[in-house]
């Protein structure tokens, strides 16, 4: 996208050049200094909290059991809360 807006500097209308300098600017900070430094910078910061799930959003998503290793108890996987507790187990 950078390579893209950057010819637009070869089209010859002096806005378009400076839309093309400005649109090629953006994406260039955003991909290189917001995606690789801010961001990963904020997640250590935060730690566990980046994947924090408010009770009310766990309630509502669906359980999806395709990643939860199968329990040795049982054929299958059991569902589990994000807190970690069997959601057969909660108070609702």
């Amino acid at each position: 996208m950078i390579f893209v807006f950057g010819s637009f500097v070869f089209g010859g209308t002096r806005v378009i050049d400076e839309v093309g300098i400005g649109f090629a600017s953006a994406v260039l900070l955003d991909a290189f200094v917001i995606r690789t430094v801010l961001v990963p910078a904020l997640m250590h910061l935060f730690g566990r909290a980046n994947w924090w799930l408010p009770s009310w959003l766990d309630r509502i998503l669906p359980i999806s059991t395709s990643s939860l290793p199968p329990s040795p108890g049982r054929p299958g996987a059991q569902p589990v809360a994000a807190d970690g507790e069997l959601r057969e187990n909660r108070k609702i």
